[in-house]
């Protein structure tokens, strides 16, 4: 069972909690199965805190994840931090940069919006990274960002990079297949990063479709809904990316090894 650990402020006191659960910043990942189940169990924080507390996060980003290091008292999980001021465009939700840089006023911010950003927080790392800590050679300048990823990342408050963040949303699938690398599982992200985006569109869709401000109730039935879909979904590409790191492992210790059928005894 991964460690679930919500933070609600970051101050002094929070910081010597930080060094005593022994974190490490999400940029800073030995694996994509650490770096996903830190991001999971940010989420059920998250997930935990809006349940409780009506509550969202608005800064989902590398900053605000951390990942808290396997210990003998706990296994390994991630840490949610909130209340950080300095916000990051390039993981905010479209809705989110329509009203703070366009000046669109009229939408209503939920959970909906920081799902969206651990979508994006994903993405990013599984594009922009080619190994533990790894960050992509070809980043800089910014025309050199992967295609899928160029423009929200690199420019994240230009008009374009918006509207191109609510199209992925409103009539996307993900980044298409083929786009995530081996290292991060191939096939097993491209899926999850459909997914999630498929996830985030229902979720998207229910409400538009409804017409109205949800109710404090009707809220909170849909977020358990979204929640568990997002949850039920990494939890499965966990699953693989576990049984790659084995099968990879036991590639690994083979090679080391003679076969024993070629002994010769003497």
């Amino acid at each position: 069972m991964s460690k679930v650990i919500a933070s609600s402020t970051y101050d002094a006191k929070h910081r010597r909690e930080a060094v005593l659960m022994n974190l490490r910043p999400l940029r800073k990942f030995r694996s994509p199965v650490e770096l996903l189940t830190a991001i999971r169990c940010a989420i059920e924080a998250h997930r935990q805190v809006m349940r409780r507390e009506h509550k969202i996060n608005g800064n989902i980003s590398p900053d605000t994840v951390w990942i808290v290091e396997a210990t003998k008292s706990h296994p390994r999980g991630g840490y949610l931090c909130y209340n950080i001021a300095q916000k990051n465009p390039i993981f905010s939700s479209w809705k989110a940069l329509r009203r703070d840089t366009l000046g669109c006023d009229g939408y209503e911010f939920d959970y909906l919006d920081d799902l969206e950003s651990f979508f994006y927080l994903i993405s990013y790392f599984c594009f922009a990274y080619t190994g533990p800590g790894a960050r992509a050679a070809n980043l800089l300048p910014e025309s050199s960002w992967p295609s899928h990823l160029s423009l929200w990342a690199s420019q994240p408050k230009n008009p374009n990079s918006i509207n191109e963040k609510a199209k992925l949303l409103l009539h996307g699938n993900g980044f298409g297949f083929r786009k995530a690398p081996q290292y991060f599982g191939g096939f097993a992200l491209d899926d999850l990063l459909g997914q999630l985006c498929g996830h985030l569109q229902r979720g998207v869709r229910r409400v538009r479709e409804l017409g109205r401000q949800r109710t404090p109730r009707e809220i909170l039935e849909d977020a358990a809904v979204d929640y568990k879909r997002f949850l039920d979904s990494i939890d499965q590409t966990i699953v693989i990316l576990e049984s790659m790191e084995r099968n990879k492992a036991t590639q690994e210790l083979l090679k080391t090894h003679v076969n024993p059928l070629y002994y010769t005894y003497h």
